[in-house]
């Protein structure tokens, strides 16, 4: 699969469907324990949210993090797994002090 850029990326991720998402096996098991979000609730999540930032982890991985209360920001790792059609991969996701994305 050729390299994907952040800037494409995100205009995946603004147009993504409920079927276009997988959840990996250590996803189901770290929002078991995390977050008891589920993908449906994620989905929503994701619809409705902004990112405040997106980052290139390796290719075709994404780390996007997004405001989830005054205090932290949930974010979640996507991977690639093909784009036509598309399909990605919920790997993780967790939440996060602000303050260590804002400086």
């Amino acid at each position: 699969m050729k390299d994907m850029d952040i800037y494409t990326f995100g205009k995946i991720l603004s147009e993504i469907k409920i079927d276009d998402i997988e959840e990996s096996d250590h996803f189901i098991d770290r929002d078991r324990v995390r977050l008891r979000m589920g993908i449906e609730n994620l989905y929503v999540f994701i619809n409705r949210n902004t990112p405040v930032a997106i980052l290139k982890q390796s290719t075709g991985k994404f780390k996007v993090m997004y405001e989830y209360s005054k205090e932290y920001d949930l974010s979640i790792v996507f991977s690639v797994k093909q784009r036509n059609p598309l399909k990605l991969i919920l790997v993780t996701c967790f939440k996060e002090y602000s303050k260590e994305r804002i400086r």
